[in-house]
């Protein structure tokens, strides 16, 4: 059982220090040390229980002592046909099956109880082996699906026109595919919740480009010059919008909790009947989910409410003595229980904007006279012909703890007391909201805390590529 992973795990191991969450060794100047002296493998039973680290050794990703190579399988059948002597239309299936694929699990993970004076509600114990906090091991528990359909034409230049187009329609699913907090499941228990559209699911795309040429279209001596010799050509790239990761932005344990593109944690939330987006009953190890105990009631009461009002906010109750103190709490920071560990919303459910760019170039040659071949070209080239906006960067702070919980039933900006999120104007964030592209209008001013805005940091938009370009050259050929 190897002690680390990944090239000796680059979170943990820089070829000196052997670094858990709470001990750092550094074999170099403490050879002997019986981490350093049995590392990649597990050390010693002694060395993990003794004064080493205190108070656990933090953090390990050991790798599977049943780990195997994944299985990939793949399908491919198409049917190609020439029409006429200068165009061929083929149309192609391609499939590719991955099973056995690599991921990790905390198999530490604490112990999930159900409160006995309280059924239907569960909290935190301790963790199983408290030498340790999460021991996310590397597994054979992910797997992957590729479905592709190529639609594609080919017309060579004949008659002063050439052609190239294709289409495909493909969805790839997958149960993993980052190496940091995503590479962790919502669930541990349920992987089969994992299973999703992968970052690059590109459901459609449409790619075409073709060349006219005039040709000697005149032979009057002047109109020639305008006419002749002209070649127009064109490059068209439109797909759909791309999916990226949604989540709370907490989990239910405070050492079971990782980040990952995007900032985002393992946690989903969940999506109620009518698409509306909601955090209430999940677990939250830093309070903000939609959890309210005994004493959130009393700390809304205090704050000026209603009483009837905030009597029935409450959705949870104190958790039992033996509750872990790394488990969930309330929006008032109590221990509590809670009613589920991850949401339904499905992983990568957000979808980016669609990707369109259209480039043209427009030449015009010129043939001198009196002279043995002799051309001049002159050209322009105008790329995103349209100025068409394209948004890049969905994968950025897509976490809804951005909006911090409120008492208030109708505060903006924030997390209501029934678990649903208000943006700026107090409308309420649906799942709709975020599989249509960039949320806010105005990026500046973004809506939803900055969740589902096409930015690397808050406030910094960015583009695919920038606004319309033009470009004018001339060349001479002899």
């Amino acid at each position: 059982l190897a002690f680390n992973n990944v090239v000796l795990d680059s979170l943990n191991f820089d070829g000196i220090n052997l670094r858990t969450n709470t001990a750092n060794f550094n074999c170099v100047t403490d050879p002997t040390n019986p981490f350093c002296l049995a590392f990649p493998n597990t050390p010693p039973a002694s060395a993990l229980a003794g004064p080493a680290c205190p108070p656990n050794c933090g953090r390990v990703r050991p790798i599977s002592p049943n780990l195997k190579n994944p299985e990939i399988h793949m399908f491919n059948a198409g049917i190609q046909h020439q029409f006429g002597k200068d165009m061929v239309a083929e149309i192609q299936y391609i499939g590719q099956f991955g099973s056995g694929l690599f991921g990790e699990r905390d198999t530490n993970y604490p112990v999930i109880a159900a409160d006995p004076a309280h059924p239907g509600f569960f909290y935190f114990k301790a963790r199983p082996d408290s030498r340790f906090t999460a021991v996310r091991t590397n597994e054979n528990s992910r797997t992957s699906q590729y479905n592709g359909m190529l639609v594609s034409v080919n017309k060579r230049l004949s008659h002063h026109f050439s052609l190239n187009a294709s289409y495909t329609w493909a969805h790839a699913i997958t149960s993993g595919e980052d190496f940091f907090g995503l590479s962790e499941p919502g669930d541990p228990t349920n992987m089969k919740a994992e299973r999703g559209p992968a970052f690059n699911d590109v459901r459609h795309s449409l790619q075409f480009n073709g060349v006219i040429d005039t040709g000697r279209l005149s032979n009057t001596n002047i109109l020639r010059w305008f006419t002749n010799d002209i070649t127009l050509g064109f490059i068209e790239q439109i797909q759909s919008g791309r999916p990226y990761p949604f989540s709370t932005g907490t989990g239910g344990f405070a050492s079971a909790t990782f980040f990952g593109a995007g900032n985002e944690t393992q946690q989903r939330p969940n999506v109620l009947s009518d698409g509306t987006i909601s955090s209430l009953g999940l677990a939250s190890a830093d309070g903000t989910n939609g959890l309210y105990g005994p004493g959130a009631v009393a700390a809304c009461i205090g704050g000026g409410f209603p009483a009837a009002y905030c009597n029935s906010i409450q959705n949870t109750f104190l958790a039992p003595a033996d509750a872990s103190g790394e488990g969930t709490i309330d929006v008032n920071g109590d221990p509590v229980d809670f009613k589920k560990l991850n949401g339904n919303l499905k992983r990568d459910a957000g979808r980016g904007s669609p990707f369109l760019r259209t480039d043209a170039s427009l030449k015009k040659t010129f043939h001198l006279p009196h002279s043995e071949g002799v051309k001049l070209e002159f050209q322009a080239d105008v790329l995103n012909l349209f100025n068409h906006s394209n948004w890049l960067g969905f994968n950025a702070n897509n976490i809804l703890s951005l909006l911090a919980p409120s008492y208030d039933p109708a505060c903006t900006n924030c997390m209501r007391t029934n678990g649903t999120y208000a943006g700026n104007n107090g409308q309420i964030l649906h799942l709709s909201d975020i599989t249509k592209g960039k949320i806010s209008q105005n990026l500046l001013i973004p809506n939803f805390g900055g969740a589902g805005a096409p930015l690397i940091g808050l406030g910094d938009p960015a583009t695919v590529d920038g606004s319309r370009l033009f470009q004018l050259s001339f060349h001479v050929r002899f």
